[in-house]
């Protein structure tokens, strides 16, 4: 399994913003990556800081199938939080 964790600083007062783009992120994964498990995105108390951390079951290829169906392997209704 690849995990990828990253702290982002986000400049004050900007972290709402910060947070829309990593949850837009987090979506374009879910859609287009198949092979990944889980998208976290989390903000850490007191701080201008949001975090997220991405787990996959191996690289992404791009995704094939027979009957031109493609499934994103996240649970349904799972938006990344």
């Amino acid at each position: 399994m690849l995990t990828i964790t990253a702290v982002i600083r986000a400049k004050k007062g900007h972290e709402d913003t910060m947070r829309q783009a990593l949850l837009q992120v987090a979506e374009n994964v879910r859609i287009n990556e198949p092979n990944t498990i889980g998208f976290f995105v989390s903000h850490f108390a007191k701080t201008t800081s949001l975090g997220f951390e991405r787990r996959a079951l191996a690289a992404n290829p791009r995704p094939q199938s027979l009957d031109g169906k493609t499934t994103s392997g996240w649970p349904p209704g799972v938006t990344g939080l």
